[in-house]
Parts: structure tokens; sequence; C-alpha cells
């Protein structure tokens, strides 16, 4: 009698043994999984305020170069006739697809938007990009 329970009791502490093991692992991995996740909510964060301050100083060059109008109109999301296309990327972002032509007069591209309200109220879906500059849109 005195066998069965040391066996008995001896495959129970085996058992307590093994989950204490695992348990241990488990958690040895999620402290690991838990510093490198705070790393790279440091690492973004960082990354978030390096771009907030070139976005700054990106704006203070548009306003220095083309007037705080130009630049007002970009952060409203305003677009225009004869804007540049990087203008253009600034104040809606970039196209969702784009079609490519060329002509003898020069490049042109079609960028397709989500529709957008104009300054009228129209609805732009399409802005045609001709040497790098905003010819029309549709």
């Amino acid at each position: 009698m005195v066998t069965t329970d040391m066996i008995f009791y001896g495959g129970v502490l085996l058992c307590v043994g093994y989950l204490t093991f695992i348990f241990t692992m488990h958690f040895v991995k999620s402290k690991k999984r838990y510093a490198i996740i705070n790393q790279a909510r440091q690492e973004f964060s960082i990354a978030e305020r390096d771009k907030e301050e070139a976005k700054k100083k990106l704006y203070n060059k548009i306003a220095d170069v083309y007037g705080q109008e130009v630049l007002n109109d970009i952060k409203n999301g305003t677009i225009w006739i004869g804007m540049s296309m990087y203008l253009l990327i600034l104040s809606i972002g970039l196209p969702k697809d784009k079609k490519k032509g060329r002509s003898h007069s020069g490049k042109t591209e079609i960028w397709i938007y989500e529709p957008l309200k104009s300054k009228d109220g129209s609805i732009i879906k399409e802005i045609i990009i001709k040497n790098e500059r905003i010819i029309d849109f549709l």
C-alpha cells in the first residue's frame, strides 16, 4: 500500500512540477513580450514627436515661400489649378490609384481619390497632373 501511495503522490508531484515549469516559461515569455511592446511604444512615441516637428518645419517653410494663405489652404485640404503635386500630397494625401500617360508636351498622370469636395461644393474624384502641376480635376 505504501508503494502505491508513493507512486500516486510522486505522479502528482511530477505533474505539479511540470505545470510550475510551464507557468514559469510562459511568465518569462510574457515579460519579454511586454518589454518589447513597451520599447515599441516608446519608439513610436518618439517617431510621432519627430513627425510633428518635421511637419511644423515644413509648414513654416511653406508659409515662408508661398505665404500663410497657401499654408492655410493646404491645412484645410484645398486644391487648385496650378498647385504642385507635392503640395497636393500635403493637402489631401496620396491618391488611392494613378493612371499614367505621356504626350508631346510632357508626362500626364490622373490621380484617383475617394470623392472630395472642392471649394465651390462640386465633387472631385480625379485630379489631372501634367509636369508635376494640377491642370484639371473631375
